[in-house]
Order: C-alpha cells, then structure tokens, then sequence
C-alpha cells in the first residue's frame, strides 16, 4: 500500500511538471546551484556548459537531467564561455588580481591557462579554432589571435576614454561589431578587416547590452535607456536601428538566431522574446519565472537552455514554444477570427486556426461537453497575426468537445467533435 501511494505522488508530480511544461514551453532543470548564472553554451542536444562566476563551470552530459561542476585551475571564476567545437572551448576566467583566458581541447575535462592577462574581459568571441577576438575595457580594448590563444595582438585605435564594455559578435572572418559607451552614451564600433581597425558607426544615449548579426549587415541589439529598454534592428551594418520592441523598464541581456527568421532575447522578470518571421513580429514566451535571465543558447530550432539569477536553468525542447502553434501569415488581420477546426469530425487530431488583429495575452482552451477543462492549447502573450495550432485527442474518450478563444477584448467558442 505504501508503494503504490508511493507510486501515486509520483504520478502526479509528473502530471504537474508535464502540465506547467506544456502551458510554458519552458522546464527548469535543478542544478545544484543557487548563485546567478552569467553564460549558457551548448555544443550538441545533450553537452551543455553554463558559467557560475563565484563557482566555476557547470556542464551536462544528458541534456540537462544532471548537472556536474567541472574542475578547473585553482582560483578562477568563469564568466564568458566560447566554444568553436565539441572538444576545443574558451572561457574569460578572474583571479584575485587579473582576468585571463582558459582554454580545452578535451571537452571541458581539461583546461590550460593561455597566454593573456588583462585588467578586464568583457566578451570573448571565436569565428574558427584557432581565430578570435578579446574585448577588454580599457586600451587597448580589443585583442585577437590567430593560433589558437598562444599569442594575443592589441588591435588599438587610441579609443581614449572609451570603454568597450558591452558586446561582441562576428558574422564571418572580417566583419565584426562592438559595444562600449562614453561619458555621455553608448557607441558601436565595426570592422570590415578582421579586427585591424575599427570604425565608430554609431553613437546614443542608449548603452548596448547585447548583439547578434545574421549576415555582415543586418543584425539586433539590446538597448537599456532610462524610460525605455529596446530591442533595435540595422540592416546597414548599425548606422541605422529601429525600435522593434519596447519592453519598458525590463533590462534585456541576451540575443541568439539560429537562423535568419528565428531569434529569441532574454531579459528581467523571466522574459523571453521570439520571432519567427525575421523580426518583423515579437512574442512573449511563457516561462513561469520572475527571476533575470542572462543568457541564451540554442542548438537548433527547437533545443536551447537559458540561464539567469539564483541559478536558474531554462530548457526547452519546443523553441519555447507551446506544442504546435505556429504564425501562418506575415499579414495583420482585421479583425478577431476563430475558425472551423479541421477536419471534423476528427480521429484523433484536427487543426485550429485563430486571427489576432492586435498583440495581447491569447488563451485558447478545450472544454468536455461537461464544461470540464480537458486541455489549455495556448496561454501566452501573442502578437498581432494569424495563427494555426494542432490539437491532439489522443488521450480523449469519443465525443463533443469546445475549444474557447479569449484575449481581452475577443471571446469565441466552437464545437468539435472525437470519433474514434
């Protein structure tokens, strides 16, 4: 008897876990550790590193079941995590009394303190094994080597009282971006030569946290201003950015495309933002948490881990999406619209389709003949746009079901029927 009540709560643990996944997207992983967590890299679906500046380096093997802390030099704390392959992998690492640079070529197991030491690191970035850069934050602000980390060359322009403190990001071997800020703003800086020179392109009042270029000129930023936190787009190489999305007085850390539609930002109180249309759209993605999120990494469309505060880890495993809701057109409709599903009759699946004129929290449910909740296919902020999402009645007896449409201003219900 107590095995099987046993048995139960762990049933229901499960249901609950599985219940929060599917209305968020997002699962957080224990890992061990409750201090912030500064950098996620990820080189397959199952091998992932975070960094734990006060701790060291967490990896996992399994994809996120379990974590372990690597063992590292002595004395060091990680703060930036770079890695160029499955086995070679660079990290910004401080001492006491200088920031250097430690590097792999065995996955993590160990690691070799190379020869840089700078009074500060802001980023590390690599473009192959052996080429990368360093961003410092007094001058010479940026470094670069081309062996693999065995020496380092300043790559100065007498920046003067800049500071490079912000981001760096490399769309292919000679183009490349960074952020620092004056006295009275921030700045972005490019170069077309590998890093031999660079050029101011741009300068506000804005201070940069975070880039990420899809090709040699168009690229995304996050900005942090005193009213307004933005996410800003270039398409010419950063002399221009437009507001994309205002997000108020959250702070937003991080960027990362996997390809060229689709992108995801971080930010405070647990935000994530996601496109799949280039940008031209954002939503809010659901994660269930409150906390800061620092960083994110995925390995493809649908794997990726973010990581923040009081030692957050964010998997997901749907691009943070809820199962099977997807936008199926660039276009804002007029109206509100929630269609016929089909087919319908339906064994056991059937296709949803509803139209949003304008962006808001969207809740999109199915109810028994009962009025019981059988099953919440969407809760989260939307914006404006079409949308499709497959609903599964798999796990559902035969019968008449409704499937609900709320936002704030729109409420629509429709029949369905489950013939098996």
């Amino acid at each position: 008897m107590k095995k099987l009540s046993i048995l139960f709560l762990y049933l229901l643990l499960f249901l609950f876990i599985s219940n929060i996944s599917a209305q968020t997207g997002w699962v957080q992983q224990p890992c061990g550790t409750i201090s912030n967590l500064s950098c996620v890299y990820a080189t397959s679906q199952s091998v992932c590193y975070v960094a734990v500046p006060n701790d060291g380096l967490l990896k996992t093997t399994n994809g996120g079941n379990t974590w372990f802390f690597l063992e590292m030099p002595t004395g060091y704390n990680v703060g930036h995590i770079f890695f160029t392959s499955s086995n070679t992998g660079y990290v910004s690492a401080k001492t006491n009394i200088q920031f250097e640079i430690l590097k792999t070529t065995n996955a993590g197991n160990n690691w070799s303190i190379l020869n840089y030491s700078s009074d500060s690191i802001w980023n590390i970035f690599f473009i192959s094994d052996n080429t990368g850069w360093v961003l410092s934050k007094t001058d010479p602000c940026l470094y670069k080597t081309t062996d693999g980390g065995n020496t380092w060359l300043p790559k100065t322009n007498n920046f003067g009282t800049l500071m490079l403190n912000g981001d760096l990001f490399f769309p292919n071997a000679e183009t490349g971006y960074c952020t620092g800020e004056y006295s009275m703003g921030g700045v972005i800086l490019s170069t077309s030569n590998g890093g031999n020179w660079w050029v101011q392109v741009n300068t506000y009042t804005d201070v940069y946290n975070s880039l990420f270029f899809i090709n040699a000129l168009t690229g995304w930023g996050t900005t942090n201003y005193t009213a307004n936190h933005f996410l800003r787009k270039t398409t010419n190489g950063g002399y221009n950015w437009i507001p994309q999305y205002n997000i108020g007085t959250a702070n937003l850390w991080d960027i990362y495309f996997i390809n060229e539609n689709t992108g995801w930002v971080v930010g405070d109180s647990g935000k994530i933002l996601y496109t799949s249309n280039y940008g031209l759209s954002w939503n809010i993605q659901q994660t269930g948490k409150t906390t800061s999120l620092k960083s994110i990494f995925f390995i493809d469309n649908n794997t990726g881990w973010a990581v923040g505060s009081g030692g957050v880890i964010l998997k997901s495993t749907t691009g943070g999406n809820l199962i099977g809701i997807k936008p199926i057109s660039e276009n804002i409709p007029d109206i509100f619209l929630l269609s016929q599903n089909y087919p319908n009759p339906f064994n056991p699946s059937t296709t949803i389709e509803f139209d949003i004129p304008v962006a808001g929290y969207t809740k999109l449910t199915v109810y028994d003949l009962q009025g019981r909740e059988s099953e919440i296919l969407v809760s989260e902020e939307l914006s404006a746009g079409s949308y499709r999402i497959n609903f599964d009645g798999n796990n559902l007896s035969s019968g008449i079901y409704f499937y609900k449409l709320e936002t704030k201003d729109f409420i629509q219900t429709k029949r369905m029927v489950l013939i098996k």
